[in-house]
């Protein structure tokens, strides 16, 4: 499944649980903030 900016980040690591490192490594929440889009957070993230 390929990481499109509309899916969210809990959707990601529910796909694919390595992708938790690479949030991880960026500092984006994929638990508590899990709900947010992935453009959502990288945009947060500056």
């Amino acid at each position: 499944m390929p990481a499109t900016t509309d899916r969210t980040l809990a959707d990601l690591v529910t796909a694919d649980p390595g992708a938790a490192r690479v949030l991880e490594r960026f500092d984006l929440d994929y638990c508590c903030g899990g709900g947010r889009r992935l453009d959502e957070a990288c945009a947060a993230a500056g």
